[in-house]
């Protein structure tokens, strides 16, 4: 499986091709109560999650990501070296 991901990655559209609003219907079931079938859960992120993420086969992108998610506690701490360099 990631194996043909790779294969056919070169191929593959790098931004969704559906919107926000079309993807979240995938993800509109209550969540399960009890463990499933591995093979299923899979199958499902093939068909659900894997066509609608960024594909950008890069080993250095690392996504969109903030550290802490607080982007005014980065101000703070930078304001606070400032004040004592």
């Amino acid at each position: 499986m990631i194996a043909d991901y790779f294969e056919d990655l070169p191929e593959a559209p790098v931004f969704p091709q559906r919107g926000s609003s079309q993807i979240e219907k995938f993800f509109r079931e209550p969540l399960a109560e009890k463990g499933q079938n591995p093979v299923a859960i899979l199958h499902d992120w093939m068909a659900c999650v894997l066509p609608n993420v960024t594909h950008i086969g890069s080993p250095r992108y690392f996504g969109f990501v903030n550290g802490s998610g607080r982007e005014d506690a980065t101000l703070h701490a930078g304001a606070a070296k400032e004040k004592t360099s």
